[in-house]
């Protein structure tokens, strides 16, 4: 009997052990599938709006080259009637090279429809295409044009009628890789059932793939689509939706996704660990098994506690893997020994890890750099437990491509926009000059008085221009200074000679003070005049006038810099503005209440400018009241004389 109690207590233990592995293994698949599932819908959401994404770069592509046509109509319009079909090429080719810079196709059509010049040189019938066709009755016309690869055309017409000019654009990987970055997805282009343009991750894939055709159950449809797809060795998750012609012809399928690695990782460790969890809970509930006999109840108790333990390991687990394959920023973990222990599915596709990779920390620094795709910040902080002891470190990582790229469009907007205003505004003012200079009476007194309003606000606008241009050439880095030694009490002189009529005009006291023997500054000069000028001209803004106002400028020297300080008696800079009164366009929040003109750039030229120099700028409250800007400069020694 004794043996038979023996021998009863395993094989209750094992029967126990079963009936909660099998239930436990199938309930864990169903959970992982359905995490899955979660998983490639969030995909196929990112995806869907990547195709959006992509649709509002192809308009704001076609914007381009009709941009494109129009400036080079008004390039090679004039040549058409002179030139001869050498210099017509020739005429082409710079445009195409040195005007519009990245455009695939440049062609010049005549009234008859027949090609004058095309760079490069193509045998293609221009003049039977839709869009040369309305460019040749006199209007823009943009849209598709069926070739390998596709293109994006822009067709404008040439003055008086002459013939028509055509842009085109291929939609190639440059087009594609941009996409990419905007979206952090990956794109291709399908045309003929055969992938022609692709983004660096789905482009190394289909150099290692045989056979380059898509999928059909992607490309064959009429409507958006989304499949698990293979190219080459790698898996993709991918969203299609056709090409339309206006007539409804569908000229190629773009493709939208991301690799199905962080996918498949994901589901792979939530498998593991559900299925951990499983044979944990059968091995518990063998355990519990075979300890069944003489204390019954306590086992049973004991079996309750474990299971609910193991569900609740289960739902965090569930839960943590959740949160985090959610994140779009990247997450890494390492251990006190700078080992990892977990990446996320958002960093292996920022740092583009392979699934599975666990490598050691200090392994990826390289990759938490700028790189030519993308621009990832990263923020580091230390895991403590409650005596402070050091367990780790977690790694948080964001894309910030988006955001260089917007930065770097709203520095060409700015050069741009600068560049067009200046030419009207100089034949604005030559003109009122003509004006002014000619009057021998003729202009009426209220006549005068607008011609010199006007001739005031051409001069601000051409002053503001100038600093736009300034302030775009700083960011650009297209600014050299000619550095020199300067006598720094001749350079405060060169800064006051143009104000001082501004002083005087506004009853405000100038006080200077540059002792005898302050030495030299290291610097291009007429910048440190610059750099004066626009912190005196900001201080007479401020100060009040009438007899009332003061502004001190005075000089200052140690061991390696040369401070310049601009003090003025106004209403001062409040300490909360202090640190953003030098960003670009910012002006103080009682400027407009004040009355003050301004455009918010004087003050972020300057901070530029001296830190071009290697210089540093600050501002601090003057006493008894206003603001005081003081500017430290390099001081120039022995070796610069």
């Amino acid at each position: 009997m004794r043996r038979a109690r023996r021998l009863f207590r395993p094989g209750v233990g094992m029967l126990c052990a079963l009936c909660v592995l099998v239930p436990a293994l199938i309930g864990a698949e169903l959970v992982v599938r359905g995490y899955q599932e979660r998983l490639v819908r969030d995909v196929q959401t990112r995806a869907s709006n990547g195709l959006d994404n992509a649709s509002t770069l192809f308009d704001q592509e076609r914007l381009r080259t009709l941009n494109n046509a129009e400036l080079s109509a008004s390039h090679l319009g004039p040549l058409v009637a002179q030139d001869s079909p050498d210099d017509l090429l020739k005429a082409t080719a710079d445009v195409r090279a040195n005007v519009l810079r990245s455009t695939s196709l440049v062609a010049l059509v005549d009234a008859g429809g027949h090609t004058l010049a095309s760079d490069p040189a193509s045998n293609l019938q221009f003049a039977t295409q839709g869009d040369v066709k309305t460019a040749l009755q006199g209007k823009l016309a943009a849209g598709w044009q069926e070739r390998t690869p596709l293109a994006l055309e822009s067709a404008a017409p040439l003055p008086e009628g002459d013939g028509a000019v055509l842009v085109a654009e291929n939609v190639d990987d440059t087009l594609l890789n941009t996409g990419a970055r905007l979206t952090s997805l990956e794109m291709a282009l399908v045309e003929n059932g055969r992938m022609i343009s692709a983004s660096r991750g789905i482009r190394r894939s289909l150099t290692f793939a045989a056979d380059t055709s898509a999928d059909t159950n992607l490309v064959r449809q009429s409507g958006d689509t989304f499949e698990r797809t293979t190219i080459g060795p790698d898996a993709y998750y991918l969203a299609a939706r056709p090409i339309t012609l206006s007539n409804g012809k569908v000229i190629g399928t773009l493709l939208a996704g991301s690799a199905a690695a962080a996918v498949d990782d994901a589901t792979r460790q939530a498998r593991a660990l559900a299925f951990a969890a499983a044979v944990l809970g059968a091995l518990g509930a063998g355990l519990v098994g075979t300890l069944f006999g003489r204390r019954t109840a306590r086992r049973a108790r004991q079996l309750a506690r474990v299971e609910d333990e193991l569900e609740t390991s289960r739902a965090q687990a569930d839960h943590l893997s959740a949160v985090l394959a959610s994140l779009t920023e990247g997450v890494i973990v390492a251990d006190a020994e700078h080992r990892v222990w977990l990446v996320n599915p958002a960093a292996r596709n920022l740092l583009s890890l392979p699934a599975g990779d666990h490598q050691p920390y200090a392994l990826y620094a390289d990759q938490l750099m700028p790189t030519s795709e993308r621009v990832i910040r990263s923020y580091s902080s230390p895991v403590r437990d409650e005596v402070g002891t050091a367990l780790g470190t977690v790694t948080v990582l964001r894309d910030t491509t988006r955001d260089q790229e917007v930065e770097r469009l709203k520095s060409e907007f700015l050069t741009v926009v600068s560049h067009e205003l200046q030419t009207p505004l100089t034949a604005i003012k030559g003109a009122l000059e003509l004006v002014l200079d000619d009057d021998t009476g003729d202009l009426s007194r209220v006549q005068r008085r607008f011609l010199d309003t006007i001739d005031r606000n051409c001069a601000r606008l051409t002053s503001l221009v100038a600093d736009l241009l300034d302030l775009s050439r700083l960011e650009a880095g297209r600014i050299e200074l000619e550095t020199q030694p300067l006598d720094t009490a001749s350079v405060v002189r060169g800064a006051l000679s143009p104000m001082s009529n501004l002083f005087e005009a506004r009853g405000i006291t100038l006080r200077v003070d540059v002792p005898d023997g302050t030495p030299p500054i290291l610097g291009d000069r007429r910048r440190v005049e610059q750099i004066l000028t626009n912190l005196l001209s900001n201080a007479a803004k401020y100060t009040p006038e009438d007899g009332g106002g003061v502004v001190d400028l005075c000089a200052h020297a140690d061991a390696r810099y040369v401070e310049l300080a601009v003090a003025d008696n106004g209403p001062g800079v409040p300490e909360a503005e202090r640190d953003v009164v030098f960003d670009r366009f910012y002006r103080g929040r009682d400027a407009a209440r004040r009355g003050e003109a301004g455009s918010g750039l004087g003050l972020a030229i300057v901070k530029s400018l001296v830190e071009l120099h290697g210089g540093s700028i600050h501002v601090e409250a003057a006493q008894p009241r206003g603001a005081r800007f003081v500017v430290a400069l390099p001081r120039a020694g022995d070796e610069d004389d």
